[in-house]
């Protein structure tokens, strides 16, 4: 049995039960969406993108969930992660055509989903590295503001290294090898991986700065140290959510990486809420079912019922559920709570 626990430090055997607890969300969704699209194989594309954006979404809340730093340049690390991976991933054969400036070392080498997808992710966590150092001294607004400006630097990058990204030019050649049952197991070890943090004294540390940097900084806990854990390893994460994302469009270029792709996965964050690891998943279950129903109702066919159709009702109406979630559970779906199996033991 499942209970709902708020934010706690666990004993070693009850972060185990919290992960395990934690876990079961992604799995039973993924079996769900698994027999959907054994049923309906043109739904496919639906599934995979849900659980991308499930992925960049959880490694958003452990940043956002850590820090309570809104950020809006996550996009930053699912466009290394895409980059990376398809850098790594492009035929032999093909780089000669798609990259033809590339150095030696990359142009010989192929790999394979798994690989491609721990590179990027290593990639992002480098990179979030460096800049964290400088970023994450801000607080608030600025520090908002300043992973935008991280953004706008990494697309202006993108669009001028041609040799690696073929620039403004559409990147393409990429190995369709997404699939269900990978996208789905990587989800479910992110957000093991995601409660396991989030449970920790790291995170605990960083939660203390966030809501007392004062007191946190008096007692010796360093502000940018307390916080570059959750920014690595949030980083990490949406980089292998990129180059998962890579494998499933197969061609892209970096205006898919900029300011409207940061959108969505924090509405998927503000609906399940900042503080939960399972609420960002939730959260990117209500956003893709109500965006698929409006865009059928949109197009006049709601699961083959005719009804009228209203072009834009989408947008009116999502911005309508919107307010509404935030009016009556201003802490999102599941607020800071996330499952846990019965018998985990509260340490003092």
């Amino acid at each position: 049995m499942l209970r709902l626990v708020e934010d706690r430090a666990l004993s070693p055997g009850g972060r185990i039960r919290a992960m395990a607890g934690a876990a079961l969300l992604p799995i039973a969704v993924g079996v769900i969406a698994y027999l959907w699209i054994s049923a309906a194989p043109a739904q496919s594309n639906i599934v995979l993108g849900f659980g991308i954006s499930a992925i960049a979404a959880v490694g958003y809340q452990v940043f956002v969930g850590a820090t309570g730093i809104v950020s809006f340049g996550h996009v930053t690390f699912s466009a290394i992660g895409a980059y990376v991976a398809g850098i790594l991933t492009v035929p032999v054969v093909l780089k000669r055509v798609v990259l033809p400036d590339l150095p030696a070392w990359l142009a010989h080498r192929e790999v394979g989903l798994l690989v491609s997808v721990l590179v990027a992710a290593v990639a992002a966590a480098v990179v979030a590295a460096v800049a964290g150092v400088v970023l994450l001294r801000l607080s608030g607004t600025a520090a908002s503001i300043s992973t935008l400006a991280l953004l706008v630097i990494a697309n202006e990058i993108l669009r001028n290294a041609t040799r690696f990204t073929r620039g403004t030019q559409t990147f393409y050649g990429v190995p369709a090898r997404a699939h269900a049952i990978g996208v789905f197991a990587m989800l479910t070890v992110t957000v093991v991986i995601a409660v396991a943090f989030k449970t920790s004294r790291v995170a605990l540390r960083a939660r203390a700065v966030r809501d007392d940097a004062l007191a946190a900084e008096t007692s010796g806990l360093g502000l940018v140290r307390s916080r570059l854990a959750p920014w690595v390893l949030s980083a990490a994460i949406t980089g292998a959510s990129g180059a998962l994302l890579a494998q499933e469009l197969t061609a892209f270029s970096p205006k898919v990486f900029f300011i409207a792709a940061s959108v969505p996965i924090v509405i998927m964050v503000v609906l399940g809420g900042t503080n939960s690891v399972t609420g960002a998943v939730m959260g990117a279950v209500i956003l893709t079912a109500v965006q698929e129903l409006l865009r059928r109702v949109e197009a006049g066919n709601v699961f083959g019922l005719h009804v009228p159709s209203v072009t834009g009702i989408a947008d009116i109406a999502f911005g309508v559920i919107l307010i509404l979630v935030l009016r009556l559970r201003p802490a999102g779906v599941m607020g800071g709570s996330d499952p846990e199996l019965v018998g985990t033991r509260r340490t003092r």
